[in-house]
């Protein structure tokens, strides 16, 4: 099934630094309950003026708000030979970034009639290692690291290096050695989240961080935020920053967040690295029984588009993962068939209530854009 584009374009910018994004930023109220919250306080987009931003922040929150134009590449056609054997390692099948990248990377292998298998790392380097020695012993002939450091798997990187075998690492920070890096760029997803609040809020927001420190590009994310936050809203505060793990998320985090929000009553909004953090952040914040308190994050799976469309998750810096697996299948029979693997952005923009049906057509982030057309019509399909 193919996407139903836009019918009013825009340019929209890659998440590479510079890139120029134009659109409209839409605003309305927030509904608030008296007393404790039941989780994420409903209200999806702003209601400051977007004025009150400093000009530059004003016009990042607003491009982010608009939908894939364009394309953004590559344009050379391939032909990719069928039955090619590549394996996807999920970071944990708990991450929907990780999940949405295999999937997307399997549809794209189904399409060219290649051989995908996906295989759940289950959120630890020891799992990690292990399927990609597994890989690498099955024959694989490329592998593909959803959000799985190739540092925390040096001798699987190393023996796919004597061997030839292309490693794509999707949603990293650098590429660590790997031979093509397919991410967002997350520091620019953190200043987006900080505009978002400063405006949100009015100027005044309280913010609980939430960090995973296993990934680096979530730290950078983290230390963008905080940076940006101090610049485009002087009298918001991250009064608390908390760190917790991918493995043990489901039980630390919303004890993490209810203590934290019990210690600094003051607090309104909760960032979590990833959306699948949103419904033990959503448990913590009902536990503590403080509120209102909006939730923010990063990724617009399945889940958090309907946590956005049903008020428990106000915005999301969306990552479009599935989108990323057809660009890392691309790398591949790209560099499979001894071509370069040409530098192509990976869109980024953020997703609100009011835009959700705009951001999120296939019920995940996408732009709004076709990606899976496009690839296919390079790939002669």
């Amino acid at each position: 099934m193919r996407l139903q584009l836009p019918t009013t374009p825009a340019r929209f910018s890659t998440a590479i630094v510079g890139s120029v994004l134009l659109i409209s930023l839409a605003a309305c109220g927030t509904t608030e309950s008296d007393g404790g919250s039941d989780g994420a306080s409903d209200g999806g987009s702003s209601t400051a003026a977007a004025s009150s931003l400093p000009a530059e922040a004003s016009q990042r929150l607003e491009a982010a708000m608009q939908p894939v134009a364009a394309f953004p590449g590559p344009t050379d056609p391939i032909s990719p030979a069928p039955g090619t054997k590549v394996t996807v390692i999920e970071c944990s099948a708990i991450g929907e970034s990780c999940v949405g990248t295999a999937n997307g990377a399997k549809a794209a292998g189904e399409a060219l009639g290649w051989d995908v298998t996906v295989v759940d790392g289950k959120g630890n380097p020891t799992d990690w290692n292990a399927a990609m020695s597994a890989a690498l012993a099955g024959g694989a002939q490329a592998i593909i690291l959803s959000a799985v450091p190739p540092a925390l798997v040096q001798a699987g990187m190393d023996q796919a290096k004597e061997k030839g075998v292309p490693v794509i690492y999707a949603h990293g920070l650098d590429a660590q050695g790997a031979t093509s890096l397919v991410a967002v760029d997350r520091a620019e997803q953190g200043r987006v989240i900080a505009d978002y609040i400063a405006q949100d809020s009015g100027g005044t927001g309280q913010v609980l961080v939430l960090r995973d420190p296993e990934f680096p590009e979530l730290e950078v994310m983290d230390d963008a935020f905080k940076k940006e936050l101090a610049t485009a809203c002087p009298d918001c505060k991250v009064a608390s920053e908390q760190k917790f793990t991918l493995g043990a998320m489901t039980t630390d985090v919303p004890t993490i967040v209810k203590g934290a929000l019990q210690a600094n009553p003051d607090i309104d909004y909760v960032f979590a690295p990833y959306d699948a953090a949103a419904t033990f952040v959503n448990q913590g914040i009902q536990a503590s029984g403080q509120g209102p308190v909006k939730l923010v994050a990063t990724g617009g799976g399945t889940s958090a588009i309907k946590l956005i469309e049903d008020g428990q998750l106000n915005a999301t810096a969306g990552v479009p993962s599935e989108w990323i697996g057809y660009q890392s299948i691309d790398a591949i029979a790209r560099n499979l068939a001894g071509q370069a693997i040409p530098e192509v952005p990976v869109v980024s923009g953020l997703v609100v209530k009011d835009n959700v049906s705009q951001q999120a057509v296939t019920g995940s982030y996408d732009g709004g854009f076709d990606y899976a057309s496009a690839y296919e019509k390079l790939w002669g399909k």
